[in-house]
């Protein structure tokens, strides 16, 4: 039977005796915080056989479905996305209402890594602001290093749009970011 020896300091290694322990106590943490971690893997006769942080460890364990454990059907992204759909499904008018709502923000949340705002365009001092999509995105991002857009459905013929839900965000080729 393969132990398990899950470190985040050089001086304290948790034993455990199953992928499905270790899973628990990784699955409690958001994935930057399992990356701290490192995962040993140590053969019957106390040989290392391989070593991975707690977020790629975490990772491929998820991919393949743990003994005991059910199934998981979506992850973290996909429940954002889904919550927000139904929403959208259930008051139409005021899930656009708070898409389209932005309020002003200082330069300390313009700055935040994963949070979304934007220039104001209604004035030309230079400041900012943010909606309930960019505050989601700043949590989902960091959770899942996805983002959400805004599903919209355009109108060749009169030039208008309508918003039609959420989706996962796929950054164009001219935006020259990976997706």
């Amino acid at each position: 039977m393969p132990i398990y020896r899950v470190t985040h300091k050089p001086s304290v290694a948790l034993p455990y005796t199953s992928e499905l322990e270790v899973y628990r106590l990784l699955y409690q943490l958001a994935p930057p915080i399992a990356a701290l971690f490192t995962v040993r893997e140590y053969d019957d006769d106390g040989d290392l056989v391989g070593t991975k942080t707690g977020d790629v460890w975490l990772a491929e364990q998820t991919v393949k479905q743990l003994p005991g454990e059910p199934e998981v059907k979506e992850g973290v992204f996909e429940v954002f996305v889904r919550i927000l759909n139904e929403a959208f499904e259930l008051d139409p008018a005021a899930v656009h209402a708070l898409l389209c709502n932005r309020v002003p923000c200082n330069e300390r949340l313009a700055d935040h890594p994963t949070i979304q705002v934007s220039e104001n365009p209604v004035l030309s001092d230079g400041s900012c602001h943010v909606g309930m999509l960019g505050i989601l995105n700043g949590v989902c991002e960091a959770l899942t290093g996805r983002r959400i857009a805004a599903r919209w459905n355009m109108d060749m013929k009169d030039d208008s749009a309508s918003f039609t839900g959420f989706a996962e965000y796929v950054p164009s080729k001219e935006e020259g970011l990976e997706p």
